[in-house]
């Protein structure tokens, strides 16, 4: 470590060695108890000056007891926006144990979104670090990973099929139809290879769904696709996503009845529902393409998301039910449920050997909630920055008060209950 941190300032820019480096030798620092060293090594990061919270950590983290992960493990995870790529890296630094952190760095890509436009410029060359544990019952606020192009491209590219590459020309209808007539002429009329081109096209149709022309062109394009991707034999997934896009553009140009799309709809919704090779995410997203298609009239949207809720709640609430098994004792569940009170966590608690590092920091914390609705055996599920304000918040913890009207035990009113503590500079 000693000789990586002396090579940094020989490091290339791009790979934000300072920065880097000085995340793993603060998780050493930290591991140790030298709070010294922490702060100060902390302190040469920008992205420990502020902190937007671990809400989304929080909410995806895994779940104790599944996946092999126990409530003793821990993970300290670093991503990092690089400039030339869209979606963030999410790498693992420490595992408390070998074998466990697989689900962990799951959790961490699917909180970690892609940035994009001055958002992404922000963070770029920032190696933000953090500590995550398993939460005890899954969360109402799980991020529904939408990997739906990412699939696509991927089952093409295995097909030796890439994307049309960015040359500035991409609008340009007249190019796009000269390379596609062609790859008909080469590879004949419902070749996969022919995809990126007609995705193209059905891409600057679709920007013209005002005219009853420009709708039939749309439809014609995904009925089109649609055939390629069922011969090509497509993954199930993907020839979802397809199939009920065909179904609604057809709708939109009026080449089937709405009642008659709303029942194909209900086909492919129930028929991926009931796939045990489409994820309930998946399936999430097929809802989520019905209830985005503005063409279509707002009573037919309307009437097709009722279906596809009512096929995605009977899919995702079994699945939940039967995966996890949500014990009835948690705060999450309790009605009504337990209301902040009051806290004793005070500005001036702040640590004082962390003022001169000028840290923001946020820790995640599940706690029961005692008879009395005093907060009783806390545990920090995610904290940012490692370390840094641990032992403060686990102290204060037991300060939280809440309002409770029911007994789940002898113990305590509920738990599983989360709080999220924001420190900053009191002064």
């Amino acid at each position: 470590m000693a000789r990586a941190w002396a090579a940094t300032p020989l490091a290339g820019s791009d790979g934000y060695a300072i920065l880097r480096v000085s995340n793993d030798l603060a998780v050493k620092a930290g591991r140790v108890g030298d709070r010294d060293h922490l702060a100060a090594l902390l302190a040469l990061n920008p992205s420990n000056k502020f902190n937007a919270g671990n809400d989304p950590l929080y909410d995806n983290a895994p779940v104790c007891g599944r996946d092999g992960v126990t409530a003793a493990d821990a993970v300290i995870l670093e991503t990092i926006q690089h400039p030339t790529e869209a979606e963030p890296r999410v790498e693992v630094v420490w595992a408390s144990r070998p074998g466990m952190a697989k689900p962990f760095l799951a959790a961490g890509l699917r909180a970690t979104p892609p940035q994009t436009g001055p958002q992404m410029f922000s963070w770029v060359g920032r190696p933000t670090l953090y500590t995550m544990r398993c939460r005890q019952s899954v969360s109402a606020n799980y991020t529904v990973a939408d990997t739906s192009m990412a699939e696509q491209w991927n089952w093409q590219s295995s097909q030796g099929v890439y994307p049309v590459l960015p040359l500035g020309d991409e609008d340009d209808t007249s190019t796009i139809a000269t390379a596609l007539s062609a790859r008909e002429t080469r590879y004949g009329p419902e070749s996969v290879f022919l995809v990126p081109l007609l995705e193209q096209t059905l891409t600057i149709a679709a920007r013209d769904m005002s005219t009853p022309e420009g709708r039939a062109r749309a439809a014609d394009l995904a009925t089109r696709l649609q055939t390629i991707f069922q011969k090509a034999k497509a993954p199930p997934t993907i020839q979802a996503m397809v199939d009920l896009r065909a179904v609604m553009l057809r709708a939109s140009a009026q080449r089937i009845a709405m009642a008659d799309a709303i029942a194909q709809a209900k086909t492919i919704f129930e028929t991926s529902a009931q796939n045990p090779d489409i994820s309930p995410d998946e399936v999430f997203q097929l809802v989520s393409v019905a209830a985005n298609e503005q063409s279509l009239p707002r009573e037919f949207r309307s009437n097709l998301l009722g279906v596809a809720l009512g096929v995605l709640e009977r899919r995702v609430a079994d699945a939940v039910i039967a995966k996890y098994a949500l014990p009835a004792d948690t705060c999450a569940l309790a009605r009504p449920p337990a209301r902040l009170a009051s806290s004793g966590i005070l500005a001036d608690d702040y640590p004082v050997e962390l003022i001169n590092a000028e840290l923001a920091g946020a820790d995640t914390i599940e706690f029961e909630v005692g008879i009395g609705g005093a907060a009783q055996n806390a545990r920090v599920v995610v904290a940012s920055p490692p370390f840094a304000f641990d032992d403060i918040t686990l102290s204060r913890s037991s300060t939280l008060r809440y309002e409770v009207t029911h007994n789940a035990s002898d113990h305590y009113a509920c738990r599983a209950q989360k709080q999220t503590v924001r420190w900053q500079l009191p002064y």
